[in-house]
């Protein structure tokens, strides 16, 4: 069966058959894979009375460091790879729902810590699984070799293209 990719690279074969597509092939089923997959967990997000799986982010980064469950916003948004105006954004929205609280950080007069609260930290937990079993059927196609043979490779070109792990983790505040 072919994909819409395999179609693509057909027609550059017929128009340019010295262009060398192979990048091509695995760029645009990453890039088209990414797309179809973040489109189903923003369902399961919005199932869930979240936005789309941004707003999810943000609440398993703060869940996820443990108790008291808080961080700077500009922690949050290293976290989540997200620009400081698009946390504000997704923090209004989580505020606004209910799901994080705000508060003056009381160690610089200039700072603000983000907390999760009570129903915040259910809807997380809720959410999260959901997400986690929507992951698992999204890639059940694929035998547990593929699927740790794929998840080394991208790991290895994700570094080589200069991703990184936050350093140090999410400190409990």
């Amino acid at each position: 069966m072919d994909d819409y990719v395999t179609d693509a690279i057909a027609d550059w074969a017929q128009e340019r058959p010295t262009l060398d597509t192979s990048p091509m092939a695995l760029i645009s089923r990453i890039l088209r894979a990414a797309e179809i997959i973040q489109s189903r967990l923003d369902a399961v997000a919005a199932e869930h009375g979240l936005s789309h799986k941004g707003d999810m982010d943000v609440l398993a980064a703060l869940r996820r460091v443990g108790p008291p469950y808080e961080a700077s916003p500009s922690r949050l948004a290293r976290a989540v790879q997200l620009t400081t105006g698009g946390m504000t954004n997704r923090l209004d929205r989580l505020e606004k729902a209910n799901l994080i609280v705000r508060r003056r950080d009381t160690t610089d007069r200039r700072g603000v810590i983000v907390g999760l609260t009570a129903m915040g930290k259910d809807v997380c937990d809720t959410a999260f699984a959901a997400v986690l079993s929507e992951q698992a059927r999204l890639v059940q196609v694929l035998s547990d070799d593929q699927r740790d043979t794929a998840s080394v490779a991208l790991k290895g070109l994700l570094l080589s293209l200069g991703d990184r792990a936050l350093p140090p983790a999410l400190p409990s505040i």
